[in-house]
């Protein structure tokens, strides 16, 4: 469990994305990319967790790597029945690697979704 995960169900959901703001802000400053990485999935994690769906696509949207940008939008996408959105980002795909991992990302995204329901 994350310090932002305590933090929700301690404080709240606003104060855990006060927090995970502080530590996206700071991760900015990370000269190792997979701690930055890290810590903007965290945060989309937690936002769509606490129902904050917009928001953490708005984050994932915002991630400069193409291929982390569509591996976070197409597990969000998918949870959230947005099929059209979600066509259009799986089309984007650039290799075959890169299409199968999107999928098995869909496939998990549905199986929790259908879990939680």
């Amino acid at each position: 469990m994350s310090l932002a995960e305590v933090v929700v169900k301690l404080d709240g959901v606003d104060a855990a994305e006060q927090l995970m703001s502080l530590a996206m802000s700071d991760s900015k400053n990370e000269r190792r990319r997979v701690w930055r990485g890290q810590e903007v999935g965290s945060a989309i994690d937690l936002l769509a967790k606490a129902g904050r769906v917009e928001k953490a696509l708005e984050l994932a949207r915002g991630i400069r790597s193409r291929a982390m940008r569509r591996l976070h939008l197409v597990s969000l996408l998918a949870g959230q029945a947005r099929w059209n959105e979600l066509h259009e980002v799986l089309s984007e795909a650039r290799s075959p690697l890169e299409a199968a991992k999107l999928c098995w990302s869909v496939k998990f995204a549905l199986q929790s979704r259908t879990e939680n329901e």
